[in-house]
């Protein structure tokens, strides 16, 4: 949610990706290259997070993630255990940052990376 990131994105993001108190992000889809500043939060969470892969994003047991469909699975166990909506997706993450920067008056251009005016 904090970076506004496609889940493949997110979940090809590496520890050394993480820099200035953001995460750099070559977006697969545009073969952009975006920075995404994160809140103090979840940079306070990061850093008491082990390292146990390469990747931010891991499996309970700690390696990195070999399909989306994994991923999303784990998805719905948590979404399910939070007790929250079925209709809830991953990808809603994104499209709820994007509205909500939209609303406070920010630009999710730099973040998205969508051209300026784009659909």
């Amino acid at each position: 949610y904090d970076t506004m990131q496609r889940p493949g994105d997110v979940l090809r993001a590496t520890w050394n990706d993480i820099d200035a108190g953001g995460l750099c992000v070559r977006q697969g889809k545009t073969g952009i290259d975006v920075w995404c500043p994160l809140d103090a939060l979840t940079l306070t969470m990061l850093e008491q997070t082990p390292r146990r892969s390469t990747q931010i994003v891991t499996t309970p047991s700690g390696k990195a993630y070999s399909t989306y469909s994994y991923f999303a699975s784990h998805f719905r166990q948590v979404r399910e255990a939070a007790a929250l909506p079925d209709e809830l997706r991953v990808q809603d993450l994104r499209r709820t940052a994007g509205t909500e920067i939209s609303a406070g008056g920010g630009r999710i251009e730099p973040l998205s990376g969508h051209q300026p005016n784009s659909p």
